[in-house]
């Protein structure tokens, strides 16, 4: 049996799942129709609220929950069980098993190569704890894979960038929706639209888009009534299934969307160490 057959199998499991959100998804837009509509009149603005009319049945929020929390302890397993057996490439399997650095072995995940006084973790201090047992050589590989480094090209070594960066990074969405399952809640998704203000629209909005979560009877603008009369407007939505603020790094983000991008940085992960493996 290959060494990497355990991570092999968790990432297809991870990617069944997502298949399965993703249908999912699918049924529900094909059973639930949003449309907005002319609701009550307010006489300080002159305007007409309009919100949205929901036809179908609701989102199960704890079901897609619970299915993520699933994919997400698969896919931090699978990158958990491909240090191990770098470990034990490195010096053996008795010789890992004896070892007392063998609790710690864990795939690094930090949003910092170097400490200062006031942060809670980082690589140099904490990540290498975990890859203790690991060959010069997989240390550097897992340290360049590290969400505050950007490569620019295959040939080069990474590019170092700001935590704000770091933070829009597949392995730190995977550490955030891992670690909030395990420790906190199950994760919150709801149906959510964008609301974008433009100068010809009915719908007045700040300048910069911001999500409405659709439920029924939700106030998402304003408009005059008589633009009825010589403006059109489709009152159509198509709902995006979007994380909660449940996890603040991926609230408002796609979550079919979230994790397709975490399974394939993984896998990626996973396909570039296999060489390093006898077959």
């Amino acid at each position: 049996m290959h060494p990497l057959h355990g991570p092999r199998l968790k990432l297809q499991r991870a990617k069944a799942e997502i298949q399965c959100l993703s249908l999912m998804q699918d049924a529900f837009r094909q059973n639930t129709a949003y449309n907005i509509v002319w609701a009550e009149f307010n006489s300080q603005t002159g305007k007409n609220a309009l919100r949205v009319h929901q036809n179908g049945p609701s989102l199960s929020s704890d079901k897609w929950g619970i299915i993520i929390g699933e994919i997400a302890h698969n896919l931090r397993s699978a990158l958990n069980q491909l240090i191990y057996q770098l470990a034990v490439l490195n010096l053996g399997r008795a010789a890992v098993a004896r070892s007392k650095k063998v609790r710690k072995l864990q795939f690094p995940i930090f949003l910092k190569e170097r400490c200062t006084a006031q942060d809670s973790g980082c690589f140099d201090r904490d990540g290498m704890k975990m890859i203790a047992l690991l060959g010069q050589k997989h240390k550097t590989a897992i340290k360049w894979l590290q969400p505050y480094y950007r490569r620019s090209s295959s040939l080069l070594e990474p590019i170092e960038v700001s935590e704000r960066v770091a933070r829009n990074h597949p392995l730190y969405w995977l550490e955030a929706i891992n670690n909030s399952d395990k420790h906190r809640f199950i994760q919150v998704v709801s149906a959510q639209t964008w609301i974008y203000q433009h100068p010809s629209m009915i719908i007045r909005r700040s300048h910069s888009p911001r999500p409405v979560v659709l439920k029924h009877g939700a106030k998402i603008g304003e408009g005059f009534p008589c633009a009825i009369e010589y403006m059109h407007m489709d009152t159509n939505i198509i709902p995006l299934i979007a994380f909660s603020n449940s996890c603040e790094v991926v609230s408002r983000r796609g979550v079919c969307y979230v994790l397709d991008r975490i399974v394939t940085h993984i896998e990626q992960i996973i396909n570039q160490f296999v060489p390093e493996f006898p077959h």
